[in-house]
């Protein structure tokens, strides 16, 4: 088994005022929608969440979105939500960086 970091957008950068900004304004910084993720976006726009143990990426994708929560070490200063397109895992042994894409993952 395997611990993996998940990072997730920093939210903070696209609300405004209480609401979301504009899908179009998102995609002026990055393009998380297809799973376009570069290294520069996740300095820029991401932060951990959360580690997971895992045996692989589909393992971590799995508890990210339905448990078990004791697989999964929450970091009590960001906010979390399910493993989804465009989120990036980390594999802390090999430090190999992946996004999600809509199907699968694509090592950075």
């Amino acid at each position: 088994m395997n611990t993996f970091a998940v990072y997730q957008v920093k939210l903070d950068r696209f609300i405004k005022d209480g609401n979301f900004i504009s899908e179009d304004k998102a995609k002026q910084h990055f393009d998380i929608s297809r799973g376009r993720v570069t290294n520069n976006d996740i300095v820029r726009h991401y932060q951990p969440v959360c580690t997971i143990e895992a045996n692989d990426l589909n393992e971590v994708f799995h508890i990210g979105n339905v448990g078990p929560e004791d697989r999964i070490r929450r970091y009590n200063d960001t906010r979390m939500h399910s493993i989804s397109v465009g989120d990036v895992i980390i594999n802390e042994f090999t430090s190999k960086r992946y996004v999600v894409k809509p199907f699968g993952f694509e090592e950075l």
